[in-house]
């Protein structure tokens, strides 16, 4: 199955028209951060498609978006819990509302999509905790997963330094490396990261912040082909994740 990733930023003006260039290119496109302006044009371009509330925010809303050319079965949306910090009480934004969860019938085998964005403007004990909660939902009677999304893993101790106090990070998140962290957990769930490239560096995926913060992940059995970081962020802040998963017996 080929699929795609991509946090398109809110403010991106060229958000359409970078969405029409990957889902020509893919069976399944998970999309964060989908602006209400833009919403109708983007799940216009596939017969199957699934919603969720994502994010508000003063100048609107915002949507996390599963489009795909196979039909999509079960479809839910999952809500997050909703954690408190000072940075988000200042802009008046309510982020991460709920993740999304669909079964993908493709050629007769049903895979399992989960799109998520979780929390920016948290500590990385939250962000954990919602990831715990999106591991849930892996359907374990087959290991056809899929996990995309913007999981902003970019805590560490020098950004705790600058901005720990104002996204509601306790004492012992200060000392955290949460990029490690996250990849333990990948391990001990037998995913793999594709664009992990050596043990402790990982593919850049956002422009300011020289960090993986977006993900496409899957179960270990399975062999990734042509994995890569879309050359052009095509006005986000986000490059495109983009991979072909191929089923091993």
């Amino acid at each position: 199955m080929k699929i795609a990733t991509w946090n398109l930023d809110r403010r991106n003006d060229n958000a359409l028209d970078g969405v029409k260039t990957l889902i020509a290119e893919h069976e399944v496109l998970c999309l964060q951060e989908v602006h209400e302006d833009i919403l109708n044009d983007v799940t216009a371009l596939t017969e199957h498609h699934f919603i969720a509330d994502e994010c508000t925010y003063r100048g609107g809303q915002t949507f996390i978006v599963i489009l795909s050319k196979h039909p999509i079965h079960n479809a839910e949306c999952i809500d997050h819990k909703h954690w408190r910090s000072l940075r988000n009480w200042w802009r008046n934004q309510k982020e991460g509302r709920c993740f999304q969860r669909v079964d993908i019938d493709r050629d007769g085998q049903q895979w399992r999509v989960i799109n998520a964005h979780l929390p920016l403007n948290v500590s990385p004990f939250c962000r954990m905790c919602e990831w715990a909660r999106i591991w849930n939902q892996i359907d374990e009677d087959h290991n056809r997963n899929v996990i995309c999304g913007d999981f902003n893993t970019f805590a560490g101790p020098i950004w705790a330094l600058f901005f720990g106090v104002f996204m509601g990070f306790r004492l012992k998140d200060l000392f955290l490396n949460e990029r490690n962290l996250m990849q333990k957990y990948i391990e001990r769930s037998d995913f793999t990261n594709p664009f992990r490239k050596k043990k402790f560096t990982h593919t850049r995926t956002h422009m300011h912040v020289p960090y993986q913060l977006d993900f496409l992940l899957h179960h270990e059995k399975h062999q990734t082909k042509d994995a890569k970081r879309w050359p052009k962020r095509m006005g986000s802040d986000h490059w495109p994740l983009s991979a072909q998963i191929e089923l091993q017996d």
